[in-house]
């Protein structure tokens, strides 16, 4: 493959680099022209770009980024924590499952973030009360969940944060029974299954100060899950954390799923609210996490429109009863963020 272009660019506090690299064919060989290190593909035969690269919301550690080539293409990622872009990283794709979206983020020693997908390999929606593990309880899907066991066992962080697009154990519906993990109180049945295998690894393995971060309901809400108030007690306690929704109607709230033996700390609407609340309300709401590089205290917080606190606490690591609102304000982690692009074929 050879070198189309490069640009620099500073946008924000955040330097981005792009490296355009065009390729014909699929990967083939290790000279990526697919037939010997002779034969070289003429420009003619590659991937255009014919209208560059361009670039938008940059920030400390995201950025997004974009083209257009003339031919169907894939586009190759990588990027780096420092101008030099000596430790790029490639933002890997699967040749066995190249949709595959789950992955993981490494932010230094304090904290590591693993990404769920639990759109693409879940089974049906159903009333979810299968009592044994089948291809109808999968939720993640066992390549999924083998991975995300493996990466937190090897994970060398103080803070394990999993991102779920789904909330844990509050109940959402469709017409067809139930779309997250929870279904209704009782033992774990359904998907909870597959949840039960993975909080069980947790404490089986000893893997220490994991944060869940959850979205999809329309509301904001803190959740404390204790083995102590569970159906299922084989877990070590742990908190889940959700927030939304930024710009849609409020609705809820949920009900709660016993299973897992969530407490409800905070819940940022009334019981009795009335339905797909408008944003003129003031009832949308994001999250913010923090981590101080001095003793590593994690501080999560919930913030309305305005942004405005409404809720957060200390988590500090190892400790199962973080103190709420105990600390006004710590140090959030942040570094540069390099991007480099390839286009093939």
């Amino acid at each position: 493959m050879a070198l189309r272009s490069r640009r620099t660019f500073l946008s924000s506090t955040a330097l981005v680099s792009v490296s355009l690299l065009t390729g014909v064919g699929r990967p083939r060989s290790a000279f990526a022209q697919g037939t010997g290190p002779a034969l070289v593909t003429p420009d003619s035969a590659r991937p255009a770009i014919p209208y560059g690269v361009a670039s938008g919301d940059v920030t400390s550690n995201t950025a997004i980024v974009w083209s257009r080539t003339n031919r169907p293409s894939r586009m190759l990622v990588e990027y780096d924590s420092s101008d030099a872009f000596k430790h790029a990283r490639l933002v890997q794709v699967n040749p066995h499952d190249p949709e595959r979206i789950y992955r993981m983020f490494h932010y230094g020693p304090s904290l590591d973030i693993f990404m769920l997908d639990e759109r693409s390999y879940r089974g049906p929606n159903s009333p979810n009360r299968q009592e044994t593990r089948c291809i109808d309880t999968a939720f993640l899907g066992t390549p999924q969940l083998h991975w995300l066991k493996r990466v937190l066992l090897d994970s060398r962080a103080t803070w394990k944060v999993i991102a779920s697009d789904m909330p844990l154990g509050l109940q959402v519906t469709d017409i067809l029974g139930f779309d997250a993990w929870a279904n209704s109180d009782g033992p774990a049945l359904g998907r909870e299954l597959e949840l039960a295998d993975l909080l069980r690894f947790i404490k089986d393995n000893d893997v220490k100060n994991v944060v869940w971060l959850t979205a999809d309901v329309h509301c904001a809400a803190a959740h404390l899950y204790d083995p102590g108030h569970a159906q299922f007690t084989d877990f070590n306690p742990f908190w889940e954390f959700v927030a939304g929704p930024l710009h849609a109607g409020t609705f809820g709230p949920n009900k709660l799923d016993n299973t897992f033996g969530p407490q409800v700390k905070f819940l940022s609407i009334p019981n009795d609210l009335k339905p797909n609340r408008p944003p003129s309300d003031g009832l949308q709401f994001f999250g913010m996490v923090k981590i101080n590089g001095q003793d590593e205290v994690m501080t999560v917080s919930l913030h309305n429109l305005r942004g405005e606190k409404v809720y957060g606490i200390d988590y500090r690591q190892r400790d199962r009863s973080p103190t709420c609102c105990a600390r006004p304000s710590l140090v959030t982690l942040q570094g540069q963020f390099h991007l480099s692009l390839r286009w093939t074929e």
